[in-house]
């Protein structure tokens, strides 16, 4: 099982050279470089309903390079919320931009990449964030004419590991909401 910790300092580097381009703290995620972490991305088509049937989530893969080697690597983000039981499951209620109350940092240990948890409550409940990578790309034949999508027929997509990785780790990503809801 995975062990998290309360974050105090990371320092992110890039999976090919090892040059530093982030610091995350418990609150802020601060840029090393000039280039954002992430500059395309799509979904990754990931069923966790049998698992989890009480949860709501969104699977992201989101491509970038550091202007250090420009070398490709990507990231994956995964938001995740508890369902109402009485409403229709509508996952974009994971995306308000008013979190109530300051937000919880943790780090995730023994595992490849970096694994960072946010957790903070919005108007559905609480939330957690979970932010994993970089993982290392060894090109990006990939990514089409109209930029990154969800391809799991090219040999080198990291679509495929994307999934894998959270068919695996699912469980230790919910380990907060796995105790189903009180019925009320």
């Amino acid at each position: 099982m995975t062990e998290f910790y309360p974050l105090h300092s990371l320092l992110v580097r890039c999976p090919h050279c090892q040059t530093p381009f982030m610091v995350i703290e418990p609150t802020r995620h601060l840029l090393l470089r000039e280039l954002p972490v992430g500059t395309d991305g799509d979904t990754v088509p990931f069923e966790c309903g049998e698992m989890t049937p009480h949860l709501m989530s969104d699977c992201h893969l989101l491509l970038g390079s550091q202007s250090c080697c420009n070398k490709p690597y990507f990231v994956l983000t995964v938001r995740i919320g508890r369902k109402d039981p009485h409403k229709k499951a509508d996952c974009s209620v994971l995306f308000e931009t008013d979190p109530r109350g300051p937000a919880d940092r943790w780090v995730a240990v023994g595992l490849q990449g970096v694994w960072t948890v946010t957790c903070y409550e919005l108007s559905c409940g609480p939330v957690e964030e979970h932010w994993i990578g970089p993982f290392g790309c060894g090109d990006t034949n990939w990514v089409g004419p109209y930029g990154v999508a969800a391809c799991f027929d090219h040999p080198s997509s990291p679509f495929p590991f994307a999934r894998d990785y959270l068919a695996s780790h699912w469980l230790d990503m919910t380990v907060s909401f796995r105790r189903e809801p009180d019925a009320t």
